[in-house]
């Protein structure tokens, strides 16, 4: 009996190991992505309103940051790109959405307190859009790979997979704000992102905080 318990307790290890399993709830809770989940791949199991889907990060052969989204029960996938250089975002191979870069009228943080060791790189908003069969995970991937610094089990984590829900049914597009600031350690960079999710003609969600250490 020993030995079996020993052989299941070094399974679970390993398990715990190679797998990111993450139960997001409708609570705010406080979760940091604590390297570049793109160039290191990060794969995440997720549950979103009561259905599992599995997300995987990258770059593509071009530089686009990439998710892969897949309902682990019926198979469906949504691969959402985000093309830096046209300002574009694709699902599927489709083009949902160009970002614009709308004028921001809220006040920018300053760099004391919390971010007096960081050096401000600038604030963006960008309104996106998504199409009218979105689902809540996609919607969280859409608004990740916008931030960047932030993954879609951050997203859904801070936001709520239920809001999350009612929003990619109800409105079309919205505005995501982020201010990103860095921090420089030698050969190591910590980025911290502030960052909100407005829909339209909603509340704002946010400021939210996630780091990023490359």
């Amino acid at each position: 009996m020993k030995k079996i318990r020993k052989i299941l307790a070094v399974a679970i290890c390993f398990a715990l190991l190679f797998n990111t399993v993450v139960f997001a709830s409708d609570k705010e809770v406080k979760v940091q992505d604590t390297k570049d989940i793109y160039s290191n791949e990060l794969e995440e199991t997720v549950t979103v309103n009561g259905a599992e889907y599995i997300y995987k990060y990258s770059y593509t052969s071009t530089g686009n940051r990439m998710i892969s989204v897949e309902n682990v029960c019926t198979h469906e996938l949504d691969i959402i790109e985000y093309d830096e250089n046209t300002s574009t975002m694709s699902v599927n191979g489709e083009e949902t959405s160009t970002y614009v870069a709308i004028s921001d009228m809220e006040t920018i943080p300053e760099t004391a307190g919390p971010y007096s060791n960081y050096t401000d790189l600038g604030t963006t908003s960008k309104k996106i859009s998504w199409g009218a069969s979105t689902t809540a995970a996609a919607l969280a991937a859409i608004i990740a790979v916008t931030v960047g610094g932030v993954s879609a089990a951050a997203v859904i984590a801070k936001i709520g997979s239920a809001a999350l829900g009612v929003i990619a049914v109800q409105v079309q597009y919205g505005v995501v704000r982020t201010h990103v600031y860095a921090m420089y350690a030698g050969s190591v960079t910590n980025y911290k992102y502030v960052w909100s999710f407005t829909p339209a003609g909603g509340s704002k969600y946010g400021d939210y905080i996630s780091y990023v250490t490359v």
